[in-house]
Parts: structure tokens; sequence; C-alpha cells
């Protein structure tokens, strides 16, 4: 029965991809192509993260997961369909700050929607960060940090586990430790004067990243977080809302997805972009 899900919900998320992406049909067909071979591959071989890759438009693409290009077939529809219906307005030399960026797959649709655009991409854990490199090989525009941001500059210790290496968080019992920022230390560091977009997605620790992001914050003009509310001990939704609005900043919410790509009922995770309406 699993599987029969698992099957039933990856040929919708076919159907959403082909409707929202801008790509050529025969891009499309490649991509998913590709997709069903990792897929068909992963059930016969162990995956191995920072080993696993295949070859996509003419390059070589790592992947965080045994689910390979479905991951980022999920961004591909999903997340662009949140940018599409928000019309988000970012400009042609636009910054870009991907906190939690995995191997970079959000970051790739943003190359691909803002060719442009300068690229902040920030990951915690090494192996992970390593396949975030291979993947933006060659790209001058894109900058790297194996760093994990936090409500402070500090030392932290992080839960990773190499077969579901995007499900990496912070944790008291973590098996490696990271230097972590604050991303307000962050942009001074870099010298941010403004971010077009903010994206954050760290496993149910984004209020910690909201917590040390005042000056951040104050200078975004969108924001595309990822809300975790069932079985998290770390934040509610309104404890996390109230980081949100100030005398210097207010998001208002532009665009969600519910978690099973459902409209009403429990709200286990959900995708938000908001915008800031003060800038």
């Amino acid at each position: 029965m699993k599987i029969i899900w698992f099957i039933k919900q990856s040929i919708i998320l076919d159907f959403k991809f082909f409707k929202v992406s801008k790509w050529s049909f025969g891009k499309k067909l490649e991509f998913i192509f590709k997709k069903y071979i990792v897929l068909l591959k992963h059930l016969v071989k162990p995956f191995k993260l920072g080993e696993d890759s295949e070859q996509l438009f003419g390059e070589t693409i790592f992947y965080g997961s045994r689910f390979g290009f479905a991951d980022y077939q999920g961004i591909l529809a999903r997340h662009q369909k949140l940018i599409a219906i928000s019309q988000l307005k970012i400009k042609k030399r636009g910054v870009i700050v991907d906190v939690g960026a995995n191997v970079g797959f959000f970051s790739k649709l943003i190359r691909d929607l803002h060719p442009d655009s300068s690229i902040y991409a920030i990951e915690p854990v090494p192996v992970i960060f390593d396949c975030l490199k291979k993947n933006f090989s060659g790209d001058k525009d894109i900058h790297f940090y194996n760093i994990a941001i936090s409500q402070k500059t500090k030392r932290v210790t992080m839960e990773f586990n190499a077969e579901r290496g995007e499900v990496s968080k912070i944790s008291k019992n973590g098996n490696i430790q990271i230097e972590a920022k604050s991303l307000d230390d962050f942009i001074e560091e870099q010298k941010i004067k403004g971010i077009d977009l903010l994206k954050i997605d760290t496993e149910g620790f984004e209020e910690l990243v909201l917590s040390g992001a005042y000056k951040a914050l104050s200078i975004t003009n969108y924001l595309f977080i990822e809300v975790t509310i069932k079985d998290n001990p770390n934040y509610t939704l309104s404890s996390l809302m109230s980081h949100l609005c100030s005398k210097d900043f207010n998001f208002n919410l532009l665009a969600f997805r519910n978690f099973g790509d459902t409209s009403e009922g429990k709200a286990p995770l959900l995708d938000c972009l908001m915008k800031n309406v003060r800038n």
C-alpha cells in the first residue's frame, strides 16, 4: 500500500511540474525520465550521500536522498507555483540568501528564474555542503558558506543521518559539531545591504534563525519560510510569527502550501511566502 501511495503521489507531482514549469516540453520529459531512473536505481542500490549523482542537462547533479530528483521536482513544482502566484519582483542583480540550502535545489530554481541574481547559499553539514558546491561548479555568482544560522554566533551540535541528510537539525544529542552565526552577524560580515529573497528551511529551528535576524529582516523584501507545526517543541505558529513584525518590518502572507497539498484540516508543515510591506 505504501508503494502504491508513493507512485500515486509521484504521478500527481509530475502533472503539477508539467503545469508550472516554464521549461520546454523536451526538457521536462528528460527530467522526468531521469527522476524515475534514479528512483529505480535506489530500489536495488543503497543511496550514498556525496557519491550518488546523475547526469541532467549535461551536468552532474548530486542529490541528497534516495528519492533523488523527486526532491528537486517538489521544489520545481510546489515552490515555483508559490513564487508564480505571488508575483515576486526581484531586481536584475537581486540578492538571494538561502538558509538551509541542502544540495542546492532551491538555489537552482532561483538561478533558473533569475539568472543574474547573486546567491548566498548556507549549508552546515560538510558532506551536503560538498554536494552543494559541486552542483554549482563554474557559477561565479553563488557564494557558499559551511555554517549553521542560529540566534547567535557559537558552536552547535547537529543530528545528521547520511540516508536522510535533508532533515539534519540542531540537537543536544547531535553527532557533528558546526560553527553557527546569527543572520545579522552574517550579513554584516558579507556587507549585504539588501535582500530580495530570504529563504529559511532549518527543520523546525526557524525561530532560532529569526531570533538573530532583526537587521536582516529589516532589509528583506520577500521571505520564503518552512513552518513546522506538528510535534515541534521549538516554537508555535504564534511565537514564530511574532518575530516578523516590528517598527522596522512587517511581513504579510502572500501564499502558502500545506504539507500534502491539502487546503483544509491539519497543518503539520507549511511553506509560507511573505512580503515585507514596509520595504
